[in-house]
């Protein structure tokens, strides 16, 4: 599905239908940005290069249930893939967790170190099915900033989502950060629904 951008924004302007669509549809979604053009063409496509997928990883299996999806693309391709995982940024830990105060430095740390065991796991698994350039990457702070900050950064990119749909419901129940990051990436975003059954 493509949904217009407009010339020195970088940021998605979604119109009705294909807001409809990201919010009701149960399929892989590829949402691509179509640049205007001076004759008022909007030509929709893929990058003409494309060389990395971005996959924001939050810990769960919801989330790598997106992989068989990925597979095809990145090994035709030779994409490299970079795993991303955000923790929450120091701050947040002092706000809103009640610890001694000694302490939170060394839970930082903790959490970080369990979130790059992780993404060594899922480097695994990828390199295991064949994928040869897989790159680690931890960011601190919150999860949509973060992933467009990294995509903004990452010419010819690709970002893909998985988000947790609900048994039972024929309908996307998108977080806040899918949901922000089709609404303000100027990348294309690849949406898979992962289902809990």
């Amino acid at each position: 599905r493509s949904t217009h951008g407009r010339p020195g924004n970088t940021r998605w302007t979604m119109g009705s239908v294909p807001d409809k669509v990201l919010h009701a549809d149960t399929t892989p979604l590829l949402v691509l940005r179509a640049q205007e053009q001076a004759d008022g063409a909007a030509p929709v496509a893929l990058p003409a290069v494309l060389d990395e997928v971005i996959l924001p990883l939050d810990g769960s299996t919801l989330a790598e249930g997106i992989m068989p999806y990925l597979l095809p693309l990145v090994i035709g391709l030779d994409l490299k893939v970079t795993l991303l995982r955000i923790t929450a940024p120091p701050e947040d830990y002092y706000r809103y967790m009640d610890y001694p105060v000694g302490d939170y430095d060394n839970l930082v740390r903790d959490v970080d170190a369990l979130a790059l065991d992780y993404l060594k796991e899922v480097n695994r698994k990828f390199k295991a099915q064949g994928v040869t350039k897989v790159e680690e990457r931890l960011f601190h702070g919150h999860a949509a900033n973060a992933i467009i900050e990294l995509a903004e950064k990452t010419p010819n990119n690709l970002v893909a989502l998985a988000t947790h749909g609900r048994s039972g419901m024929g309908r996307w129940l998108l977080g806040s950060v899918a949901d922000r990051v089709v609404q303000h990436s100027g990348d294309p975003v690849l949406i898979i629904r992962a289902s809990e059954d």
